[in-house]
């Protein structure tokens, strides 16, 4: 195992040569990366032999061996499109994430915006017809956080998600999460995984932020989602059990469709049922001085909150990210119609669709953008079935391919 798990994390070290960004965080050997880091790029070629040397390496059979052999093959279309060779975009998602995206039609994207009209406040646009995006942008207006407010939101946040999932899952010994604000990045959020079970997570502060989104961000980046899984990956994979291929993570492997799909799926585990709204209602908005006096106000905000969660984070926004990507690389949409769909289906500012677009024409991001949803839908399937916090448990500390939910 040790001769496997040390060609793999070199292996990857060495695609990330090639493609900056490639291998999202490292927590291994020091002196693995350092010897990669101060040898010679090896050519891609070069590279495959190592990949095929790799494949007759697997030191098990089984469900481990089967894991690791889907993993390869995930490396394998890496170098592939390296060397230059073009796959259809389904191909491309289903090779490197063992995924078939579905996308959402027409008829399923009404019915989930449809109830919006009604609990929202009309504003009408030049054709003096009433706007479900105008409506939602000044509804949400009211909710918007300053940079000030933004800090205190995040840190009384994490304070909340922090001690919600310590009740159901153990935390690492001395595990930590450092804020940092920052701009210029096209991601609202992101988590650096630092190694001994700590995370950096930078706030990118070019976007505008409403204060009943921050819950799920950062259960989604930290407890218990991307902070939590990393963590426990850390002690039980590669610490506990010395398995050095869990001692990387890499943005192109079927694991993120697990760690994407739990992370949306974070929230609605420490928060059960109408727990989030009630919290947000009746601590959340007090403490950032908009507070929803009136029961009607307070009622309309649960309702809202509820319909808009299904837009939002992790329902239709992610759905209508991947419907933009697939009808961008099918060519049905060019860019300003992607941002276009984007914006009206998504129900996102332009400056927020224009930034996802972006993204998605990113060679490391662009089959990326559809793990979101197909991820959050497989796990939400999976975790639901029975003993939901012990089935994502599961899902944390155990190498669980896509294709296997």
């Amino acid at each position: 195992m040790e001769c496997f798990g040390e060609k793999y994390l070199t292996l990857v070290l060495e695609i990330n040569k090639h493609f900056e960004g490639y291998v999202d965080s490292y927590f291994g050997p020091p002196s693995i990366k350092e010897k990669v880091e101060n040898s010679k790029k090896k050519p891609i070629c070069n590279l495959k032999d190592d990949l095929n040397e790799l494949v007759n390496l697997i030191p098990e059979d089984g469900k481990r061996g089967k894991y690791l052999e889907k993993n390869l093959q995930s490396i394998d279309f890496t170098l592939r499109m390296l060397d230059g060779e073009i796959f259809d975009f389904y191909d491309e998602i289903e090779g490197i994430f063992d995924i078939s995206p579905r996308i959402m039609g027409e008829n399923e994207i009404f019915q989930i915006t449809e109830p919006l009209k009604e609990l929202l406040p009309p504003v009408k646009d030049d054709k003096n017809d009433t706007d479900l995006y105008s409506n939602y942008m000044n509804w949400v207006e009211k909710f918007r956080l300053s940079e000030a407010e933004l800090i205190k939101t995040f840190n009384l946040t994490l304070e909340e998600v922090r001690k919600r999932s310590q009740e159901i899952f153990e935390l690492v010994e001395g595990e930590n999460v450092e804020i940092n604000y920052v701009s210029n990045q096209p991601w609202k959020a992101y988590n650096y995984f630092l190694g001994n079970a700590r995370s950096k997570i930078d706030v990118n502060v070019d976007y505008s932020y409403y204060a009943f989104e921050i819950p799920r961000i950062l259960a989604h980046e930290t407890y218990p989602g991307h902070h939590l899984l990393l963590q426990l990956r850390e002690q039980i994979l590669y610490k506990e059990k010395g398995y050095l291929d869990a001692a990387v993570c890499t943005l192109q492997s079927p694991l993120n469709v697990i760690a994407e799909g739990s992370a949306n799926l974070a929230a609605e585990i420490i928060f059960s049922d109408d727990e989030l709204y009630q919290w947000m209602g009746e601590f959340l908005l007090p403490e950032l001085n908009m507070p929803l006096s009136k029961p009607d106000e307070l009622e309309t905000f649960y309702q809202a909150l509820k319909t808009v969660d299904k837009l939002q984070i992790p329902g239709l926004s992610f759905s209508i990210v991947t419907n933009t990507a697939i009808k961008y690389y099918s060519g049905e949409l060019d860019k300003k119609e992607a941002v276009d769909y984007l914006q009206e289906y998504g129900l996102v500012s332009r400056d927020t669709a224009s930034s996802t677009v972006e993204m998605m024409m990113m060679p490391l991001f662009r089959s990326y953008m559809t793990i979101y949803s197909e991820g959050y839908l497989l796990v939400k399937d999976y975790v639901t079935r029975d003993n939901c916090e012990e089935r994502f448990k599961k899902l944390l500390t155990k190498n669980i391919l896509p294709s296997w939910l």
